[in-house]
């Protein structure tokens, strides 16, 4: 009986050395699709020649998909870049160019038509000064332009 319990952790020893060396070689030989997938759009995030405007474009593709957490982990980037790339993906899309933005030119006004503007406003023919309306910024009354329509 003796010899039978020993055979018995033998062959059970055998069998879980068996599994371990199987498990190793599948695990080596065989990649989950996922870690493909992390591995390359962690090296085509890392590869990018266009600096952080074509990394945020690139995780915006994926941005509202996975949860934040698996991106920070998996592709070792900072919490800023992707919520970043997360407004960028609700803003313009997910992968699309960023939108152009007008370039808005102020031009002070000169002084001449400064001084009319401040003339016109001070005549009383023009305007109606507010008894109760105070501006905050300015504690001045409130002005609003007079009527100038003409009965038909």
């Amino acid at each position: 009986m003796a010899s039978n319990v020993s055979e018995l952790d033998t062959a059970k020893s055998n069998i879980i050395e068996l599994f371990t060396h199987i498990g190793k070689i599948y695990n080596s030989s065989h990649n989950c699709p996922a870690d493909v997938f992390w591995n390359c759009f962690r090296d085509s995030y890392n590869a990018n020649p266009n600096g952080i405007d074509g990394k945020i474009r690139i995780l915006s593709i994926i941005g509202e998909n996975f949860i934040y957490k698996d991106m920070i982990d998996e592709l070792e980037g900072s919490p800023n870049s992707i919520n970043a790339a997360r407004k960028f993906s609700r803003i313009n899309g997910p992968g699309c160019v960023a939108l152009k933005k007008p370039n808005i030119t102020c031009l002070k006004m000169p002084e001449v038509k400064e001084k009319q503007f401040e003339l016109f406003f001070a005549d009383k023919k023009n305007i109606n000064m507010s008894s109760y309306k105070v501006d905050a910024k300015t504690q001045l009354p409130v002005l609003y332009l007079k009527d100038q329509k003409n009965a038909l």
